[in-house]
């Protein structure tokens, strides 16, 4: 009989968990329908593919960084479908994730017998809680982030405990990267701050030095970001900054308190939501006495990128709160871990019934997702986003086939609402290296009230006319019996429409 070691254990455990996620992860990666954002990323990837000499930093107009679109170009090439090539990214870099996690959750164990199991259970939980779950399966620049903050994270962990240049090195490259994923990253510098705490035995000389060195790592790589000054883009990155945060100023003004805690209210629905009650009294709930340090720590870290987010924020996506799962999840997994090596039965069945309740928070919304996306258990803010608004893309990817289709059989003009985001990049995502002759599509702008006399001139040269728009945005006086299709999104919300207007056309 073949005998493992430990180290090949170890190593097995950790391919069985990276194949769980993978599994988890890429099944009915495209149930749910292209997000408004997603399909900005997206297009602007394949501008790129189609003219990189003028599209490569275009993200940079809207005031968002392109490397994610960078990182999206093979996978257009390698996958035909586009959802699902951008959606796989996010997929790899969520491997990236959980393999950082497990390493920080390592160094951070105070308990020897206890660091390979609190590693494996920080694996396990990036895989299955809902939030990173969700977001390592989305075409959206936040888990890059995430991963990049991991990495910052990580570094200057090993830094501070190793006192290595190397890591300073490679501190400067992850922050860089942040920083070029989402310009947000700086509002993570105080948690990394926060390891400077991080020591045995505190030394005066010692914590010098590090914050010395740990700042200077964090200025070059914030310099080599800026180095980009020179693109005429640059500017809009910190122009639209302001769309998000409040000015300085108003941390003196009377209304912060109703903002605070307004915002704080948020993230905790937002926690409650996605990481569930029983996980959030795993992270919080200390059960060693050696890992008090550790737990403390760790708390103060959550509460340096938190409370920032909460004084500042005036517009705030449940997204923005995803590096907050780095800390939640290493406590969790400490405790747990601590828990679990308890000899107290008490303590064992705590363990297990707390690690039962966060499996079962977390496989309601992961069946959700696969099956029966109409009820995955979003938090509303999200619900609203991802389900029942114009950013939901319930319809676009049937009503592209529809018009591929057509388009084979009669030449076809399509008039979308919008100019920017679900309708029309939706559609012309879908469209990329598409044959599509016979086949013209453009944003009019909402609400549509009528037709633009522009878009009818370049129409009259085809056979048909449509129009999709969302129902609410349509207030044009129409015929019911020119609806073509009409599909709807929950809870009553508005509905994508696809109308024939071809009796506009002066060529009938």
């Amino acid at each position: 009989m073949l005998k493992i070691n430990a180290k090949q254990k170890h190593y097995l455990v950790f391919v069985l968990i990276l194949v769980f996620y993978f599994i988890l992860t890429l099944f009915q990666l495209n149930k749910l329908p292209v997000f408004g954002d997603e399909a900005i990323y997206i297009r602007w990837t394949q501008l790129i593919i189609d003219d990189w000499q003028r599209y490569l930093f275009f993200p940079m107009n809207d005031g968002k960084t392109p490397l994610q679109m960078w990182l999206m170009i093979p996978f257009q090439f390698i996958f035909k479908n586009q959802l699902f090539a951008g959606r796989f990214l996010s997929v790899l870099i969520g491997a990236g994730n959980l393999l950082t996690i497990g390493l920080i959750t390592k160094e951070m164990s105070s308990r020897e017998k206890g660091r390979n199991l609190s590693q494996y259970l920080a694996m396990f939980f990036t895989s299955i809680l809902s939030f990173t779950f969700f977001h390592h399966r989305m075409a959206l620049t936040d888990a890059l982030l995430f991963l990049n903050l991991n990495l910052s994270f990580f570094f200057t962990l090993k830094f501070i405990k190793k006192q290595k240049f190397f890591y300073l090195v490679l501190l400067v490259l992850s922050f860089f990267l942040a920083l070029f994923s989402k310009l947000s990253a700086l509002l993570f510098i105080p948690s990394l701050l926060v390891l400077l705490f991080y020591s045995k035995k505190f030394s005066l000389k010692k914590f010098i030095k590090d914050a010395f060195l740990l700042l200077l790592a964090l200025a070059i790589g914030f310099s080599l970001f800026y180095g980009l000054r020179f693109l005429p883009v640059f500017p809009q990155l910190f122009k639209r900054g302001g769309d998000f945060l409040y000015p300085f100023e108003i941390l003196f003004k009377k209304e912060i308190f109703k903002i605070f805690f307004g915002n704080l209210n948020f993230f905790i629905d937002q926690f409650l939501a996605y990481f569930g009650l029983a996980l959030l009294i795993l992270s919080i709930a200390n059960f060693n006495k050696k890992n008090k340090q550790t737990v403390i720590l760790l708390l103060l870290a959550l509460m340096a990128y938190v409370i920032p987010l909460a004084l500042l924020g005036k517009i705030i996506y449940p997204r923005y709160l995803l590096p907050t799962s780095l800390f939640i999840i290493v406590l969790a997994s400490l405790n747990l871990a601590n828990l679990i090596k308890e000899k107290l039965k008490i303590y064992q069945i705590l363990a297990g019934l707390l690690f039962i309740l966060t499996i079962f928070h977390s496989s309601k919304f992961i069946l959700t997702n696969y099956f029966d996306i109409d009820q995955i258990p979003f938090s509303k803010a999200d619900r609203v986003q991802y389900l029942e608004e114009w950013s939901s893309g319930q319809g676009i990817y049937d009503v592209t086939q529809l018009m591929l289709s057509t388009s084979k059989k009669q030449s076809l003009a399509v008039a979308t609402e919008g100019y920017f985001g679900t309708l029309p990049d939706g559609i012309l995502m879908y469209l990329h290296r598409q044959n599509v002759d016979n086949l013209m599509v453009d944003g009019i702008g909402q609400p549509i009230h009528s037709i633009p006399e522009d878009f009818l001139l370049k129409a009259n040269n085809y056979d048909k006319l449509w129009l999709v728009v969302n129902s609410h945005r349509l207030k044009m006086e129409l015929n019911s019996d020119y609806l073509i299709k009409e599909y709807c999104r929950p809870n009553n919300a508005p509905c994508l429409q696809v109308w024939d207007l071809s009796y506009l056309l002066n060529n009938k």
